[in-house]
């Protein structure tokens, strides 16, 4: 079973939230299980975290894209 604290602990060289999805998604193909034990420490950890974390880790062996931590740009491309 993969928890978000061994991660934490085995990657300490991991700065930021979008880091940490990479390594989900690289973990996961060897993983049946994940435990969202842990709220990632990074400044950049959005409010929907657990469920970023998840998707990186079931869409793992799925598709290429998952849902990252993004910003509202609709209003820059409205013009």
């Amino acid at each position: 079973m993969l928890h978000v604290s061994d991660l934490l602990l085995q990657h300490k060289d991991i700065s930021t939230f979008k880091e940490l999805i990479a390594v989900v998604r690289e973990r996961a193909k060897n993983e049946m299980f994940f435990r969202i034990d842990l709220k990632p420490p990074y400044p950049d950890t959005p409010n929907n975290w657990e469920m970023i974390l998840e998707a990186a880790f079931s869409s793992a062996n799925e598709s290429p894209a998952i849902p990252t931590p993004a910003t509202d740009n609709s209003e820059a491309n409205d013009g």
